[in-house]
């Protein structure tokens, strides 16, 4: 049996396609399709229901392959460590993140090593929702929290912190009276993330008790940051959204930072990761660039 073979198995059951797979492995989606045939030939089951709209996991392939995952894992990361110990920096780094921190803090980082390193190649997932850390083979997950971390067997690596703002288009500051304090938000029609209950915000001088703001029922609930932002400049409602997400926006005048004597709680940039995963050079060369980036926690 091909260890090749069974990756590519692995790589097709993970994206639910022969041509997700074929575009995430750089490969003819013919010899994806054959790799899967010789090992169900190897092993004389099927492992994949196919239809011409969809494939999926029989029993068979559904215990292969998630028996397979800590073995085979653990495999191509011994072989990929062993290689580049010695030459540069290569393979595939497969990352996951929330949209608004990916695309404005993770992309310019990935272009930059990718030029540096011509073997780097980089798959950059962004998610408008939670990512399933544990259905997917990503080197590095980043989520952003604003709470303590969990208890978990997952590494988890605190990278930096994101400064977060409360803005508003000057279209509803006409229709609106500016608040003066977290508490008259309440009295504003308001744009949150799914998961948001609260809003805290703290004293710019750092005197007194944080103060909870409860966001009641938002008029906008919605995991993509870029849509809150839209609905903010359309005059819908205030946002709270990190800093660096809207800089052009407010430089150019079409949103305005509220509350400037109050600071909101920031939020904790983490990387998730298997352990085994940590000591490769291609992570570890990552994260360090990302860590040393004098502009990511702005």
């Amino acid at each position: 049996m091909s260890y090749d073979d069974l990756n590519i198995f692995r790589q097709v059951a993970a994206d639910g396609s022969f041509t997700k797979a074929a575009d995430n492995l750089g490969r003819p989606k013919s010899s994806i399709s054959m790799a899967v045939s010789r090992l169900e030939a190897y092993l004389g089951l099927r492992l994949l229901e196919r239809t011409t709209r969809r494939i999926r996991l029989t029993d068979a392939g559904m215990n292969l392959y998630n028996d397979s995952a800590e073995h085979l894992d653990a495999l191509r990361d011994l072989i990929l460590s062993t290689q580049t110990q010695s030459r540069s920096i290569s393979g595939t780094l497969r990352l996951a993140a929330p949209y608004e921190f990916g695309a404005h803090h993770l992309s310019s980082i990935a272009a930059r090593l990718m030029a540096e390193h011509i073997d780097l190649r980089i798959i950059l997932d962004v998610k408008y929702g939670p990512a399933d850390f544990f259905g997917t083979n990503y080197d590095i997950m980043f989520s952003l929290i604003d709470q303590e971390l969990p208890d978990s067997s997952i590494v988890m690596k605190k990278v930096f912190e994101l400064h977060r703002g409360i803005f508003a288009s000057p279209e509803l500051l006409r229709q609106h009276t500016n608040p003066l304090k977290p508490e008259d938000l309440v009295e504003l029609p308001l744009l949150c993330a799914a998961d948001e209950r609260t809003w805290q915000f703290n004293s710019a001088n750092g005197d007194g008790e944080p103060i909870n703001i409860d966001v009641g029922q938002p008029r906008l609930n919605s995991s993509n940051a870029d849509f809150r932002k839209r609905a903010a400049l359309e005059g819908v409602g205030v946002i709270r959204v990190t800093s660096s997400f809207c800089q052009n926006e407010v430089e150019n005048g079409s949103l305005k930072r509220l509350l400037p004597d109050y600071e909101c709680q920031p939020l904790k940039v983490i990387a998730l990761m298997p352990t085994r995963r940590l000591t490769l050079p291609k992570v570890r060369l990552f994260l360090d660039t990302l860590a040393s980036d004098k502009n990511a926690g702005n």
